[in-house]
């Protein structure tokens, strides 16, 4: 969300130009940290990863995890769907509200785009 708002606001000129590259170099780099991840450890899932030194991988996986899901599901749903139930259902509960599946879903369904050529997958970008 940080990466596209930030984006949208200095094309709008709502926020001051900066010499930040493009969304889509910055979410390119984020996906060759994925796809070198990946790579290096064969037969693991990035989706799996537990806290430790190689936890900052899962920012790279979150950024694009975040990108398919407003790409499928519209960009508003986390703010005005998952948030808001977040409470009342929980964290599994709350995000099969707003995306309509089980996290564990997901996951199936956004490792296939993970193994997209990055041409494709830069398609969903805004």
């Amino acid at each position: 969300m940080a990466q596209t708002v930030t984006q949208r606001l200095r094309e709008s000129g709502d926020l001051t130009a900066s010499t930040w590259d493009s969304l889509a170099e910055r979410m390119t780099w984020k996906m060759r940290d994925v796809t070198d991840w990946m790579t290096s450890n064969p037969g693991q899932k990035v989706s799996e990863i537990p806290f430790g030194p190689n936890q900052n991988i899962a920012y790279s996986y979150g950024t694009w995890a975040h990108a398919w899901l407003s790409n499928e599901y519209g960009a508003d749903t986390l703010l005005n769907s998952f948030y808001p139930t977040l409470n009342d259902l929980a964290w599994e509960g709350s995000f099969s509200n707003a995306y309509e599946m089980s996290s564990t879903a997901f996951l199936v369904e956004f490792d296939k785009f993970v193994d997209l050529p990055l041409a494709e997958q830069l398609k969903i970008l805004p």
